[in-house]
């Protein structure tokens, strides 16, 4: 179930559910969702989180978020840092941000969802719901 998927990967990384704090307003609500969600995004699109595979959910996030520019920032510093200290690595990175970018694009929007009434569901069933496809290159 993607219940038993999210509860795997946070054993498995030696990860708690994340909680924000106390929200006052909307941006406070904003960065709360995304710091409760940011695991459950990596079960949905199966971004690992490995650099690359966090590279990719950024580029997703930028898709999906067209008002965050913090998310486009954190792609931006990674390549720099693959500009500057390790050049080999960015054939992995762009491959690594089309990939999330065309998911983020071509799936239904996945902020807002209340993750807790999915749990019971298979994985493969609610990532199909959200038209999630990881074969996009």
């Amino acid at each position: 179930t993607f219940g038993y998927a999210y509860a795997e990967h946070l054993l498995k990384n030696n990860l708690q559910p994340l909680h924000s704090g106390q929200v006052e307003n909307d941006y406070q609500f904003l960065g709360a969702h995304i710091t409760e969600t940011h695991d459950i995004w990596h079960i949905i699109t199966g971004c690992d989180t490995n650099i690359l595979g966090e590279i990719q959910l950024e580029a997703f996030y930028v898709a999906q978020l067209h008002f965050s520019r913090f998310w486009l920032a954190l792609l931006a510093k990674n390549l720099v840092k693959a500009a500057i200290y390790d050049i080999e690595v960015s054939t992995k990175y762009m491959d690594a941000i089309t990939k999330g970018w065309l998911m983020g694009k071509q799936s239904l929007p996945l902020f807002g969802i209340e993750w807790n009434t999915l749990w019971s569901k298979s994985l493969e069933n609610v990532r199909s719901d959200l038209n999630i496809i990881h074969s996009i290159i």
